[in-house]
């Protein structure tokens, strides 16, 4: 039997449960998530891993079992019996081979779906209705903060936003860019995706493993990007 902890908002616990449902099925093992994991994706997602409730869960010998951000090879034969991954999974090796079910893991739900189809098709683009849906998401709140001091890494200012937008408008007719929460609009989407290749947080977070290598990583000036915010 294998859990795993709860940590974050929706974008971290999608990448909890889509680990923990690779990591499950690697391992022979039935998988079961917390209630507050089932409480933050449920509404939006037709998850379909049954839920373990607290009074339940406390009477289980738990063995905690700590994850790397990436998938390693020991993780495909973990010796335990009743097992709670934790730490922060956050790379698609966990689960990119499982795509096609993580897709369906993902799929909203009609009342979800048909409320964002209603916004995007009253959008234009000179007029007219775009043909091109650009997704874009920048870490901000406390990022601004945390990812220069804690992780010495930078955040992407107003001139790296608009070169990768020039990217897009190179590409395609009238694209229109629309916000979106976290990476994993990229990854259930599957169309072209550009990103910033070279801060120094990459020391820490690997590249390789953080981004799939179809993606496309353009530069930034990051002294700039050190001294001005977007």
């Amino acid at each position: 039997m294998s859990t795993i902890n709860s940590k974050g908002r929706l974008g971290n616990q999608m990448g909890e449960y889509a680990t923990l449902f690779a990591l499950a099925k690697m391992n022979g093992r039935p998988a079961f998530i917390p209630p507050q994991m089932h409480s933050t994706p449920a509404p939006i997602f037709r998850i379909t891993l049954p839920v373990l409730h607290d009074t339940t869960a406390s009477r289980i010998p738990w063995q905690n079992y700590p994850l790397n951000d990436w998938m390693e090879e020991r993780y495909r034969h973990i010796p335990r019996e009743y097992v709670r991954l934790t730490g922060y999974p956050c790379s698609w090796t966990f689960y990119h081979h499982l795509r096609a079910e993580i897709l369906q893991e993902f799929t909203l739900h009609d009342h979800v779906r048909e409320e964002a189809q209603n916004f995007l098709r009253g959008l234009q683009v000179n007029g007219s209705r775009p043909s091109t849906y650009v997704g874009v998401h920048v870490h901000w709140g406390d990022y601004v903060h945390v990812m220069p001091n804690v992780w010495k890494g930078v955040v992407a200012n107003r001139g790296y936003l608009q070169q990768a937008m020039d990217w897009f408008w190179a590409r395609y007719r009238s694209p229109l860019f629309v916000g979106t929460s976290g990476l994993w609009a990229t990854c259930l989407t599957g169309g072209n995706t550009v990103y910033l290749p070279n801060s120094p947080f990459h020391v820490v977070f690997k590249r390789q493993v953080a981004f799939l290598p179809k993606w496309v990583g353009t530069a930034a000036n990051l002294g700039q990007a050190r001294e001005n915010g977007p």
